[in-house]
């Protein structure tokens, strides 16, 4: 009979947590989080109560079924672009990642159902479910579809999840909290669209910023930045406003030298910086967010270095 050696199944545990694209996660429970404080007017949020985690977790495991469905569908593009090794370089059977997909997907169900209460963030949830589906599969693709991929992006992560565990209604209260964060996401959405456009582009998927050019792309990216952070201070929300104004410089300078005729490898940079200060602003109001934060970096440095040897993130 045929052993499997430790390491190989080791390999096999971290390519499982690796297609879920866990850093990914990260600005998705920041929303998560700050939905939330924004809520309750920016309380101190020393741990996660028990609807919190329900929600929180049903839509993490949606999220990652989303992700493992958008690497099955870009599996070209990524080739083309030479990111995310596993499907596009055949690492990991697509049968291994169909499994895992269907398994989180049924999971993320089941934990939303233990709430025992079909109310608006159930529907959001599975508005959300539905929406990951749209942006990835056929016939809609809409990430392939030109100011679709845009709103997609930025109403799913600003809006959705921001609302998910914070609000039990929609009506105007929750559109106007969450108008900020709709903005800085698609700011965040358009730079890493740039600097993907030429694969997307090779293999024929029309994205907003294949659509509109890089220089055009740069510069909606870098107003929509500043957008978010003029309207977080008009609508008192400090710490999106506070992030964006950290990030707004960087985009501008990035938007710049984009305009001049030029492709600043510092786009990337600037998105995780927009991370990185909201995620901040989570951290200050929920300290225990930190180690959440910290445990998910260190996991995919230890096994990008030991995978693939790079270093990532």
């Amino acid at each position: 009979m045929r052993t499997v050696s430790f390491r190989v199944w080791v390999e096999r545990a971290g390519d499982a947590v690796a297609l879920a694209r866990p850093t990914l996660l990260i600005p998705l429970w920041t929303m998560h989080l700050m939905g939330a404080l924004r809520a309750a007017d920016w309380p101190r949020f020393w741990s996660p109560d028990a609807e919190f985690l329900l929600l929180s977790g049903s839509h993490t495991l949606l999220a990652a079924a989303a992700h493992i469905l958008n690497q099955i569908a870009d599996m070209e593009s990524d080739r083309a672009n030479g990111k995310l090794f596993l499907l596009a370089d055949g690492l990991a059977p697509l049968r291994f990642a169909y499994a895992e997909m269907c398994a989180l997907a049924a999971s993320a169900v089941g934990l939303a159902l233990l709430r025992g209460a079909f109310d608006v963030p159930f529907c959001l949830l599975m508005l959300s479910g539905a929406m990951g589906a749209a942006y990835s599969a056929a016939p809609f693709r809409l990430k392939c579809r030109a100011g679709w991929d845009l709103l997609s992006n930025s109403v799913g992560y600003g809006c959705v999840a921001f609302a998910l565990t914070g609000y039990s209604g929609l009506g105007s209260e929750i559109w106007l909290a969450s108008a900020p964060y709709v903005l800085s996401v698609g700011a965040v959405f358009l730079f890493t669209a740039v600097v993907d456009m030429e694969g997307d582009g090779a293999v024929g998927c029309r994205t907003s910023a294949v659509a509109l050019g890089r220089r055009r792309s740069a510069l909606l990216g870098a107003a929509l930045m500043l957008c978010a952070c003029g309207l977080g201070f008009w609508a008192g929300d400090l710490p999106v406003g506070v992030a964006a104004a950290i990030a707004s410089p960087l985009y501008l300078r990035s938007a710049v030298r984009v305009w001049r005729g030029g492709f600043d490898r510092q786009m990337t940079r600037a998105s995780q910086w927009a991370i990185l200060a909201l995620s901040g602003a989570a951290v200050f109001h929920a300290p225990w967010y930190a180690l959440v934060l910290g445990l998910t970096v260190l996991w995919a440095r230890v096994y990008y270095a030991w995978r693939f040897e790079m270093r990532y993130p």
